[in-house]
């Protein structure tokens, strides 16, 4: 694990947009992955033939019926715009919906300039922006939220009752 942790260190370090912080974070995470069978967190990749070219962690929210958080998505810098975060995106979709029949999913982001690609990538694949907090991450970096519901009839959204 520790040559693919820093696989997907290196992925998420060549998109330029997170800090050493987040970094030192995400690796937190991937230890705990790696380590903890418990782990509530869950990976997934997505390869472009043999190469890893994307991942996305992902939990349960906890108290909540159906909520789900991505924590982090990123794509190879050299990779992205061929359709690999969209791929990605529905394999999280199918591990998420093989556990339920139903799911809110959530994404927070910056609203800095450089994650525009990623407000754009969420808001094209059916998330819908649900609020901003300004100033969250540091000051003129507010948090964006966006959510999407998902059910088992299709990957798609569609009706979502909770019938």
């Amino acid at each position: 694990m520790q040559q693919i942790s820093s696989i997907y260190l290196k992925i998420a370090d060549n998109a330029r947009v997170f800090t050493p912080v987040e970094l030192g974070v995400l690796r937190e995470v991937l230890l705990d992955i790696n380590v903890n069978s418990n782990s509530t967190y869950k990976l997934v990749e997505e390869k472009e033939g043999e190469r890893v070219a994307g991942f996305a962690v992902l939990g349960r929210i906890p108290m909540t019926a159906f909520g789900w958080d991505i924590y982090w998505m990123a794509i190879d810098k050299d990779l992205q715009g061929k359709g690999i975060g969209t791929r990605l995106l529905r394999r999280v979709e199918a591990l998420i919906l093989s556990a339920a029949d139903k799911a809110i999913v959530r994404v927070e982001t910056s609203a800095r300039k450089d994650y525009v690609l990623a407000q754009n990538f969420y808001c094209k694949r059916g998330f819908i922006q649900a609020g901003i907090i300004p100033d969250f991450y540091g000051t003129c970096d507010d948090l964006m939220v966006f959510y999407k519901k998902i059910t088992n009839r299709s990957l798609k959204f569609g009706d979502f009752t909770d019938s």
